[in-house]
């Protein structure tokens, strides 16, 4: 008998086994990638689900519930709101737009999608006619212009007055050029200040990178440092086990060849809000899929109340043990 002739044909067809198998998982991938249900057809040709590619950037694990629950049962937590939100940040946050330019207001939904966002962002501190935007702009809790420093001189009297049960922090734009331009040494280690400041009181941080035009000559300098900056932001979320969540990814996933320069930005700061079928109006509900790709403000709410909802679920109402499948 030949040994070597029959061990030569056995290899032979696990090898022409394996070229099969390896074309069949490539194109049930393939498929997967080029599914024909509703979704949103991206700059490479891949369609997706818009929500998926919303959700898939928003940073919450399972080892974050233990830790983030261990500051909501503090004893410095007791005599805060229970969602109430702080909203602390800068222009982007202090503008009228924040939370809003993406909610249909006589149903409590995206007008085109159906999600009905009206019990969390009542949760989140009103109904809608009394969002935490409108009670909560100005010192001490935002303000344009505002950097790391304006949040560390105002965040307990912020906390004293608005007993937030956690914040969304999403500030470093003004820290990354002009008068008060900083590295990102003193960025960690402003931000770690304000972490510790939140949690002492009780009040559950999470974090968002940034993003600005990049390209515009004008913020060459500040688009580096800006990315050096989230670069903190990710490892400061993996540190205190705290979410955060990417709105950097998120714009560069939906526009990889970078068009997200001028659809999802009005200027070089500040975020597009105003896509052709709403007429410019602030309020008005979004009527397709094109709108909201086109609307930055939109994109960056819909991403914090997605958070506010796994931060209600998981930590506010879940009981311990519960886990996250993100």
């Amino acid at each position: 008998m030949n040994y070597k002739r029959i061990i030569g044909y056995v290899m032979a067809g696990a090898l022409c086994f394996g070229m099969l198998t390896g074309i069949i998982m490539s194109f049930t991938a393939n498929a997967l990638n080029n599914d024909t249900d509703d979704g949103i057809l991206l700059s490479g040709g891949n369609k997706k689900d818009l929500m998926k590619i919303i959700r898939s950037h928003i940073h919450f694990t399972s080892d974050m519930i233990e830790p983030l629950k261990t500051i909501r049962n503090s004893s410095e937590a007791i005599d805060k709101r229970p969602g109430m939100m702080g909203q602390w940040g800068d222009s982007n946050t202090h503008t009228a737009v924040y939370i809003i330019t993406w909610y249909d207001t006589s149903s409590n939904h995206i007008a085109y999608t159906g999600f009905n966002y009206g019990t969390i962002l009542s949760w989140l501190g009103g109904g809608v006619s009394n969002m935490p935007r409108e009670g909560y702009k100005d010192s001490p809790y935002n303000g344009s212009g505002w950097t790391t420093n304006n949040i560390l001189s105002n965040a307990q009297n912020a906390i004293n007055a608005q007993k937030p049960s956690w914040m969304h922090l999403k500030i470093g734009t003004n820290d990354a050029a002009g008068s008060a331009l900083i590295n990102a040494a003193a960025y960690e280690t402003r931000m770690r200040s304000i972490l510790d400041i939140t949690i002492a009181n009780g009040v559950i941080p999470t974090l968002s990178t940034s993003l600005c035009r990049e390209n515009a000559a004008s913020q060459i300098k500040r688009i580096e440092r800006l990315m050096e900056f989230n670069a903190v932001i990710r490892k400061l979320s993996t540190e205190y086990k705290i979410p955060y969540v990417d709105l950097e990814g998120l714009f560069r996933e939906l526009y990889p060849n970078g068009e997200w320069n001028t659809l999802l930005f009005n200027d070089a700061l500040h975020y597009s809000y105003s896509p052709p079928t709403t007429g410019g109006n602030y309020g008005a509900a979004m009527k397709n899929e094109a709108d909201l790709r086109m609307n930055g403000y939109a994109l960056r709410n819909i991403l914090t109340a997605e958070l506010a909802l796994l931060l209600k679920a998981q930590v506010f109402d879940a009981a311990s043990g519960t886990t996250v499948v993100q």
